[in-house]
């Protein structure tokens, strides 16, 4: 009997096998690139600190016109024409300048040029401005009594002497300020002049943009440096009188202390002729009307123009150290 095989079995079918999904991308790495190193910085010395600015100077705006603005502003004049100015128009403001200029005019006139004309005699500016160099005598300490002494009263001054602007400056510009009141008022003066001119019996012929004009034969000469004498008192006068508001806050005070000085510069001085050698000698060089009288003559010597300017600027110097003496107070 055959021997059975056994049936094979059936092979168990395959299951398909889906594709494998694709592996997600992975970006590259960065490579990190090692940072720069920057070297230390050089050691040095830590720099000069800048000057300390003067006290005009902290008020310094930035330049506005190049060196040349900034060498003028550090010069001073601005704030110097900036405060006469102001004190100018201070004398316009208030009565005291009307009231000595209403003084001034008429008794110029009444005594220095209508006797002249009335009585028939040659005029000529010398009498005018001898009259107006011995009347400086009494005007000069009311126009600087009030400069000084009312603002060092009203506790004002403190308060230019801690702003930017600096002593000399103020000093400067006051009796600048006074200077230009003085010429404003004597402005009357060349009236007197264009009179003489016009009344004069001898005449010239003077050509003016081709234009003939006859005018009176007035000698220009002496008509100018007479005029330059009196500016050069003035200044003078002036100067000592803003020396005496500097010293007191009473206005009053100040006037009658720049009156003994100014009359005796003027006047006392000024009998040095009747005084025997060598005290005559002292008191014509002290003297401030001897000095002028080269100048009304129509010479400019040197030593009276000198001593003009000395009198002036040592005023001035005085002054400022007064002001400056505050500090220490």
């Amino acid at each position: 009997m055959a021997e059975e095989r056994p049936k094979p079995r059936p092979r168990a079918r395959r299951k398909p096998v889906a594709p494998a999904a694709p592996a997600p991308a992975v970006p590259p790495k960065r490579v990190r690139r090692p940072r720069a190193v920057t070297p230390p910085a050089p050691i040095t010395a830590p720099p000069h600190p800048p000057p300390p600015l003067a006290p005009g100077e902290r008020d310094l705006p930035a330049k506005r016109g190049g060196d040349l603005y900034e060498l003028v502003w550090r010069s001073g004049i601005t704030k110097v024409g900036a405060l006469a100015g102001r004190e100018l128009s201070s004398y316009f403001i208030s009565p005291v300048g009307y009231v000595i200029a209403a003084l001034m005019v008429p008794i110029v006139s009444l005594f220095a040029f209508l006797p002249a004309v009335l009585s028939g005699t040659p005029v000529a500016m010398d009498r005018v401005y001898g009259g107006l160099a011995y009347l400086l005598a009494f005007m000069a300490p009311f126009f600087t009594m009030r400069l000084l002494a009312e603002e060092s009263r009203s506790g004002t001054l403190e308060l230019l002497l801690t702003s930017p602007l600096r002593d000399w400056e103020v000093v400067l510009g006051k009796w600048l300020g006074a200077l230009l009141f003085f010429i404003a008022i004597t402005a009357f003066l060349f009236l007197f002049a264009g009179v003489i001119m016009y009344y004069e019996p001898t005449h010239q012929v003077i050509s003016v943009a081709g234009i003939s004009l006859s005018v009176g034969n007035l000698d220009l000469g002496p008509t100018l440096t007479g005029y330059l004498g009196v500016l050069l008192e003035a200044g003078a006068l002036l100067a000592l009188g803003l020396l005496c508001s500097s010293l007191t806050q009473n206005q009053i005070l100040a006037a009658f202390v720049g009156l003994v000085v100014t009359l005796s510069l003027v006047w006392v001085f000024g009998l040095g002729n009747f005084l025997p050698s060598p005290f005559g000698d002292i008191a014509q060089y002290i003297g401030a009307y001897d000095h002028f009288a080269s100048f009304n003559q129509g010479r400019i010597v040197v030593r009276d123009l000198v001593y003009f300017l000395t009198v002036t600027t040592g005023a001035l110097f005085l002054t400022v150290r007064v002001l400056e003496s505050r500090r220490w107070r």
